[in-house]
């Protein structure tokens, strides 16, 4: 009867490891003993989809372990090579590190960057959960690089939080303690039935700052300005000149009170 209801089920999906990506090699692997290893006991057979499962650095790793007689050791050869190789703990740990070293900081309000952050937490999580050899994800230092990505406001939070560990439990935060803050904040974030609410609703009211046009004068409207500019300076001069002349000797035909020499005169010029 079990054996009818398993035979009913769709074909498990398993996706190839190339081992550019370290993080995906646990999944693999685990995947690979149930699509494979739980449905044939032949050795041969599962080095033979093992390789095929394989690419790149990983294909070449163990494509000459088919050569190992008898097949079961070749398998074993195979599978402990690929574990060596990409699936030690203290090496898995040191990728989740770099991973989280290298993620974006999540500006305030972005739900979105925030339920992918606790995506990746819950997979830290799910890697680390009985294997005590990756008991560094529990560290300080591992924690601080996480909390780092948080908006301000959440790590002010998560201070607060360490706080209630040390001085009320008596203990230190450890890595599924975050996942569960990020988590919790998460889904009140994401939950569309306080949407709009707090700094969501503030965030609407906030004004962008208003741009002004810039004014662009045209190269004919400056020769103009110019142009205006010279012309009252030489009339300006003009003026002066005359005045200066009119001290010396004003005009005979205006009288002594005038501003001008008789040359300059007018009237005398017209009569």
């Amino acid at each position: 009867m079990q054996r009818n209801l398993e035979s009913a089920l769709p074909s498990p999906r398993l996706d190839p490891f190339d081992g550019s990506d370290l993080l995906s090699f646990t999944p693999f692997i685990r995947n690979f003993q149930h699509v494979v290893e739980d449905k044939t006991q032949n050795p041969a057979r599962r080095l033979e989809l093992l390789l095929r499962f394989t690419e790149g650095e990983a294909h070449d790793l163990i494509k000459e372990c088919t050569a190992i007689e008898p097949p079961a050791s070749g398998y074993e050869r195979a599978k402990w090579l690929l574990q060596r190789n990409f699936g030690q703990p203290q090496v898995l740990a040191a990728a989740y590190k770099s991973k989280a070293e290298s993620w974006d900081h999540i500006a305030v309000g972005d739900k979105i960057a925030l339920r992918k952050y606790a995506i990746f937490l819950i997979n830290c999580c799910n890697v680390q959960q009985g294997n005590p050899e990756m008991d560094s994800m529990n560290g300080y230092e591992f924690l601080r690089i996480l909390a780092q990505k948080l908006p301000t406001a959440l790590q002010q939070q998560w201070i607060n939080q360490m706080g209630r560990f040390r001085d009320v439990e008596m203990r230190s935060p450890t890595l599924q303690d975050f996942e569960q803050f990020v988590g919790q904040h998460s889904r009140n974030e994401n939950d569309p039935r306080i949407a709009g609410l707090g700094y969501q609703n503030k965030m609407k009211d906030w004004k962008t700052p208003q741009k002004y046009p810039k004014v662009v004068t045209s190269k004919r409207a400056f020769a103009a300005t110019v142009k205006t500019n010279e012309d009252d300076k030489a009339f300006k001069g003009k003026n002066e000149k005359m005045e200066n002349k009119a001290k010396i000797s004003p005009c005979l035909y205006c009288g002594p009170n005038t501003y001008h020499t008789l040359l300059d005169c007018r009237k005398f010029v017209f009569t």
